[in-house]
């Protein structure tokens, strides 16, 4: 082993690893996600200590000696750390930010200091506590429990032949996991070395620290724009969280239908078909950055699919180009507005 303190590495393979903890170690463990950098921190005879840049700043994993053979030192060029696979772009990632983290950490605390500030009553309050969780943290696919997927029967289920086991895609973790690329496909993952094992997020909810806040504040911007929301109350949020107060004006509206958004009729239970609002992308497959993202009706980001509005208007005048009825129809549709 040739790691020093400071190295930056990463595992070929997730792994299942404990932390340490004020006094001991944890008694369940985490994974330690394939493909990801990690700092070292501390070095043993029989193990190593790291942050891995996908926890929080404080975490260090315990990576034993016998999992040493799937770990390799990470080039560093200038101020990146090179071949991390799915990392845009070019699978390189900027040494600051695994620093960005800390932004992150403390624009998480001003969002609940201010929601706890606000009267339980208001909507905002309420609107607040249900969805940042959801701009924080991407909701992923389902997942069995760690323990549950190192029982598996590994060649069982790549030799079954007809049960699918699509794990890669974790429920819940950080928005900077690796990227998994829709060209990855599922004999790839089925044939690979972490087969079963999660490896990555969808690439719509791929956010670096560096970005994420923008797309934080933009979003909770949007929700201070609803139409009938407090003017006092928007007003503190505007000045408490640093939200540019010029382009807090209009009222909010869902970009795929053109309608206002009315606080007065909100509701929202993940995965309900009734749902209000709901995060949308413009495009499902760019980032979650604050250009691409906003909030609409539920119904709205059913009819938008997962095609980009571009997609969407490329397919409207394929269908008006080949059927000069539906021309019409659009002209007309176009002068109602």
């Amino acid at each position: 082993m040739d790691f020093q303190i400071g190295d930056y590495i990463k595992s070929e393979k997730t792994l299942a690893v404990h932390y340490k903890t004020k006094d001991s170690i944890s008694k369940n463990k985490e994974w330690f996600i394939a493909n990801v950098p990690s700092i070292i921190t501390e070095i043993n005879e029989d193990y190593i200590i790291v942050n891995q840049f996908t926890s929080s700043p404080d975490r260090k994993y315990i990576v034993l000696k016998e999992d040493f053979k799937f770990c390799k030192k990470c080039r560093i060029e200038g101020e990146y750390i090179c071949d991390l696979n799915w990392y845009p772009p070019e699978g390189k990632l900027k040494i600051s930010e695994f620093t960005e983290r800390e932004g992150v950490l403390e624009f998480n605390s001003k969002v609940n200091k201010l929601v706890k500030s606000l009267p339980t009553e208001d909507i905002i309050s309420k609107i607040l506590s249900d969805k940042f969780g959801q701009l924080n943290t991407p909701q992923g696919a389902p997942c069995d429990t760690i323990q549950t997927i190192l029982n598996y029967n590994i060649e069982e289920l790549r030799n079954h032949p007809t049960k699918r086991i699509n794990n890669m895609i974790f429920n819940r973790c950080s928005r900077w996991t690796p990227p998994i690329p829709d060209s990855y496909s599922y004999e790839e993952y089925k044939n690979s070395i972490n087969f079963t094992l999660p490896i990555g997020t969808r690439p719509k909810d791929f956010c670096l620290p560096s970005e994420l806040v923008d797309t934080m504040k933009e979003m909770i911007r949007q929700i201070i724009c609803f139409k009938n929301i407090d003017p006092e109350i928007k007003q503190n949020v505007i000045k408490n969280l640093g939200l540019n107060a010029s382009e807090c004006s209009e009222i909010h509206k869902c970009k795929w239908s053109g309608k206002e958004i009315d606080v007065l009729d909100y509701s929202s239970n993940y995965a309900s078909k009734d749902n209000y609002i709901e995060i949308c992308h413009r495009d499902p497959h760019d980032r979650f950055l604050a250009r691409n993202m906003y909030w609409g009706f539920g119904e709205s980001n059913r009819q938008q699919g997962g095609y980009s509005e571009k997609e969407r208007v490329k397919q409207i005048a394929q269908l008006c180009k080949y059927n000069p009825e539906m021309m019409e129809l659009l002209r007309k549709e176009l002068l109602k507005q």
